[in-house]
């Protein structure tokens, strides 16, 4: 009885531990920690007027200023997703 109680403590530990580990490793690998320099440009997307469903967004600009994003320009259908893809919410 004890080991079964052991066993299933460890699985609710490893589950409530494990998405935070994914959830900082994340944050690590984000595109938007990789920006440097005065001026820079992040496309977003650079489809047509409409998203795909193969995934190629509308077009979609993120403008930064000193490896910080200042001016969200241009943002079409499909760009939304990829923005929160780079950046932390």
């Amino acid at each position: 009885m004890k080991s079964l109680l052991k066993r299933y403590l460890v699985l609710v530990v490893t589950l409530l531990i494990a998405p935070l580990n994914y959830a900082s490793e994340k944050k690590r690998d984000l595109a938007i920690n990789n920006v440097s320099g005065d001026l820079s440009v992040m496309v977003l997307g650079s489809g047509g007027a409409i998203a795909t469903k193969k995934g190629r967004a509308s077009s979609g600009y993120l403008i930064f200023t000193d490896g910080k994003p200042r001016i969200l320009m241009d943002v079409g259908g499909g760009t939304l997703p990829v923005l929160l893809k780079v950046v932390s919410v």
